[in-house]
């Protein structure tokens, strides 16, 4: 089997055993703990003891492998062995050693070896007992993001939890995308890039508020997932708090932050937000939705919007008003980051020659009453 059909499979089998309403069969479990282990065998080779021994990644779940299930009956049959070498009682002499004191030193030996074949499994094999808790603490959450059906079946994992907010992974788009997911009892943010643009320094990153009853409730939580040297992903966190006089409110105006309150009522994110440039007295603002940047110019109570796919597309977005056509070009470039360009295309208009006045026309105007306009073809009647 290929790489790409074990990969396909093992997603299956994790939709199936962590979906809501899952279950496996005996063979589809063997099946899923033989794929999951092919996964962390070459961490077999690797020293114990190694302070330079990399690390399981933090993202892969990470369950009891068959390595581990074997150390069990191995166990059992030592103790068994234990009781059964240990000599009987003579009655004549009253030698050997009385039964009822043995049990406990062979239950003893028993959960001693048990715990120390754990503790060597888990050692070789990557257990994630934080990762584990995590999963176990927030099923109901894992299975709602699995069930919102935006992200691929089996690959949503929970890597931190700080202030009362969960940060996940998981991928999207039948693994093209990686995605970083925070989730608070008032809201859900996801951030997602491709492996590609992953490969080229972009991280995928989500925000949210700390909720109330936290700490910090009401500061800006921020969470990517970062690589490592080694290629292992591990999430990082940043939080704003929202009391300190330097926070990220302080570099906006009162005017800018009245624009920025009126966007964040409309399901935008303020932190993510940033000033782009001014048309009059309009604020051009830009955040990040999903894999690429979006460009956001408020027009009087609605707020228009236009995002590139990718760090390299040109954003292009054309407002009409009643004085013409107004163009925003946003040009993504790698030194200085992206720039606005504004273009107005007034509407045609006819001049009076003698006095330079504008001259509008209105059908109202009496030189119209006998004016006929078929209504099929648009053309005027004579």
């Amino acid at each position: 089997m290929s790489a790409e059909d074990a990969s396909s499979e093992l997603r299956m089998l994790r939709a199936k055993a962590y979906g809501p309403g899952g279950g496996l069969s005996s063979d589809e479990l063997m099946r899923l703990q033989e794929l999951e282990g092919r996964l962390r065998l070459p961490s077999v080779a690797q020293p114990v003891s190694s302070a330079a021994a990399p690390q399981p990644p933090l993202n892969d779940p990470q369950e009891v492998t068959p390595h581990q299930e074997e150390l069990f009956p191995r166990v059992v049959e030592r103790a068994e062995r234990v009781e059964t070498a240990t000599p009987a009682p003579d009655p004549s002499t009253g030698s050997g050693t009385d039964p009822r004191r043995r049990r406990p030193a062979v239950v003893g030996a028993a959960a001693a070896l048990l715990a120390v074949g754990l503790g060597v499994g888990w050692g070789i094999w990557g257990w994630n007992s934080h990762q584990f808790a995590l999963a176990a603490a927030h099923g109901e959450e894992r299975a709602e993001l699995e069930a919102s059906g935006d992200f691929d079946p089996g690959t949503v994992v929970p890597v931190a939890e700080q202030h009362g907010v969960v940060v996940w992974r998981a991928d999207r788009s039948e693994g093209e995308e990686l995605c970083v997911i925070v989730t608070s009892p008032d809201q859900t943010q996801h951030g997602c890039v491709t492996y590609e643009d992953l490969e080229n320094s972009a991280w995928p990153t989500a925000g949210t508020l700390i909720p109330e009853g936290e700490e910090k409730a009401g500061s800006q939580f921020y969470a990517g997932l970062i690589p490592r040297p080694a290629g292992e992903l591990v999430p990082f966190i940043q939080v704003w708090d929202q009391s300190d006089s330097s926070s990220w409110e302080s570099q906006y105006s009162e005017e800018e932050l009245a624009q920025l309150r009126e966007l964040e009522a409309a399901g935008y994110e303020p932190g993510a937000l940033s000033v782009l440039g001014y048309d009059g007295d309009t604020v051009v603002w830009s955040t990040w939705e999903n894999s690429g940047l979006c460009l956001l110019v408020p027009t009087g109570g609605d707020i228009a919007e236009a995002c590139a796919n990718d760090f390299e597309e040109t954003i292009t977005l054309i407002i009409s008003t009643a004085g013409g056509d107004t163009e925003y070009v946003v040009r993504q470039t790698d030194m200085r980051g992206p720039q606005l360009t504004i273009v107005r295309h007034p509407t045609a208009v006819t001049v009076d020659p003698e006095t330079g006045d504008v001259i509008e026309f209105s059908v109202d105007e009496p030189m119209f009453d006998d004016l006929v306009i078929d209504d099929k073809t648009g053309d005027v009647e004579q």
